[in-house]
């Protein structure tokens, strides 16, 4: 891993890897890292478990939007009929609660 500046003020630098994972370094301002510290001992985690968490759930994030999906020509054909197809037969009743609100859901 190469290293790269955070624009937040952090510096991550790839260590190299081990068989137990690759050591990351982060330079934080003193208020984040006490911040940091802080949350990882209200959980009762460490330092390393809790940010490697906390990166790890925020790649996933980011990346989340930024993928590509494959689907068998079969299934590309069975989606894009569903999509063009009418609405199942809930969407009425669905644009009622949607245009009531729940208050009116006794009726």
């Amino acid at each position: 891993m190469g290293t790269g500046l955070w624009r937040g003020g952090g510096r991550l630098t790839g260590v190299g890897g081990t068989d137990e994972g690759e050591q990351v370094t982060v330079r934080l301002t003193g208020e984040t890292a006490e911040l940091v510290r802080s949350a990882a001992e209200s959980l009762g985690a460490t330092l390393e478990d809790f940010a490697g968490e906390a990166m790890r759930r925020y790649a996933a994030d980011t990346m989340a939007d930024r993928r590509l999906f494959g689907a068998t020509d079969a299934a590309w054909e069975e989606l894009t009929a569903l999509l063009d197809g009418p609405p199942p037969g809930e969407a009425p009743r669905l644009r009622e609660l949607l245009e009531d609100g729940p208050e009116e859901e006794g009726r």
